[in-house]
């Protein structure tokens, strides 16, 4: 009752009630509380889940707490994606403004399938990662050229691989200003370095130089023959699929999350493990070199996500991962309060894969 009044009262929506899907030509099916996935995946592989103009219907799972969530996230949300579906799962309490965003994104997501379907692209690793917060009537030719820099960087420095590359030294300059979302703001203390700064030269917190005597590592290289290890993180399906297969064209070592909890979870568990493994004496590791943090997410947001994963590395005293945000955030406020839960370097979208690629080297 209290999700018809919101959708009626807010959003001036027609609302109608119906216990089979596929039953009314709707522009989204709700559903109070998660149903039976089988006959949901039946649904959505023989058509049933289309309206009449052809476009997906998307489907939005109210679950009855964060945990319940995570859990259809992982199970049911996840087959009904491979089934082709359009999905969106948001917790309860679910109010106006959380809503809202659910039918925004979903229609987002419609629009993504719908201009991918339409070009006869669908599947490819060059096309543009759209913004969460915003997406354009049509990206046809920044999806040109974003397609045809990623196949470039495929083919490029293909000797040695990227993850053997020597370390850049000191003085070399890494080309950035493309990849820095907002122009960087006059630092609140005079010895803080610039966003470039940190581009071009090692992060190293203040938490990270004490710990280093801490844990007793140190003295020798991290093994320059090992892939990065990278931990990309985002709720949108499509994003996450271009991303991770962007990992696996240049070899890097990875793993996925769909929200900040997830991610969370993740480092929280590669921290565990390697605390467990000794160092033998070698230089201050990491469980995870780089974090790729989408900022807005269902469950748990990106600048929350870094906040916890940096009380983490303080817990088990690690050396600190390079996060890169990956955002359409433009507001200075938004920036700062990412910065200060962590974040290294802003990337706008959508990413250009080549500057992602220079940012991604030894640490």
């Amino acid at each position: 009752k209290t999700l018809r009044e919101v959708c009626e009262r807010w959003f001036g929506m027609r609302v109608s009630k119906s216990t089979l899907v596929g039953d009314h030509d709707a522009d989204f099916y709700l559903y109070s509380e998660p149903p039976p996935i089988d006959a949901l995946v039946e649904a959505v592989r023989t058509g049933g889940l289309k309206a009449t103009t052809g476009k997906k219907i998307p489907l939005i799972l109210v679950c009855l707490n964060a945990a319940n969530a995570i859990a259809v996230s992982r199970d049911s949300s996840k087959r009904l994606v491979e089934a082709g579906a359009v999905v969106e799962v948001i917790p309860q309490p679910c109010g106006p403004r959380k809503l809202a965003r659910a039918l925004g994104l979903c229609l987002k997501k419609v629009h993504e399938v719908t201009q991918t379907s339409r070009e006869g692209r669908e599947g490819e690793i060059g096309s543009v990662l759209n913004s969460a917060e915003g997406v354009a009537p049509s990206r046809r030719a920044a999806d040109a050229s974003e397609s045809a820099q990623l196949a470039d960087s495929k083919h490029s420095e293909s000797t040695p691989p990227p993850w053997r590359r020597e370390r850049k030294t000191a003085n070399e300059s890494v080309p950035l200003s493309s990849a820095v979302a907002f122009p960087s703001p006059p630092p609140s203390e005079p010895k803080t370095p610039s966003i470039e700064n940190q581009l071009r030269t090692p992060s190293k917190r203040p938490e990270e130089a004490s710990e280093k005597g801490a844990n007793g590592t140190g003295g020798g290289e991290p093994d320059p023959n090992a892939p990065l290890r990278i931990l990309v993180v985002d709720d949108n399906s499509i994003n996450l699929h271009l991303l991770t297969t962007f990992m696996k064209r240049n070899g890097y070592d990875y793993s996925a999350a769909e929200n900040g909890l997830l991610a969370v979870q993740n480092y929280r568990e590669n921290c565990v493990a390697l605390s467990d493994t000794p160092s033998n004496g070698a230089a201050p590791r990491t469980p995870i070199d780089y974090v790729l943090m989408d900022i807005n997410m269902p469950v748990m947001n990106g600048v929350e996500a870094t906040k916890r994963i940096r009380e983490i590395e303080r817990e088990f005293k690690l050396k600190a991962a390079g996060i890169i945000a990956l955002t359409g955030l433009g507001s200075t406020e938004a920036k700062r309060e990412a910065e200060a839960a962590g974040v290294d370097v802003f990337m706008p979208k959508p990413v250009k894969f080549g500057e992602l690629k220079k940012l991604l080297v030894k640490r």
